[in-house]
């Protein structure tokens, strides 16, 4: 069975995998879903500190830790 955790990248949904994680809950994979400002100049619609967090330090955590993390973006953007 696969167990998807839905991640927004805040300190919530952190904490959530983190304590999943700790007391052996197993998480196939977390999804993380961006919201694109301007796709076609690949400017995020997070902020820049937030998204720097996403891509540099959690999610290099969770791969760390064995979890899968998969990013996915619109097809549109917030300009459109």
């Amino acid at each position: 069975m696969n167990t998807l955790c839905f991640w927004s990248g805040g300190k919530d949904s952190t904490a959530s995998i983190i304590l999943a994680h700790i007391h052996h809950l197993p998480i196939t994979e977390i999804v993380f879903c961006e919201v694109m400002f301007d796709k076609s100049r690949n400017i995020s619609g997070e902020i820049p500190e937030h998204i720097d967090f996403i891509r540099n330090i959690a999610m290099n955590t969770f791969l760390y830790i064995r979890i899968t993390t998969a990013c996915y973006r619109s097809a549109n953007c917030l300009l459109k």
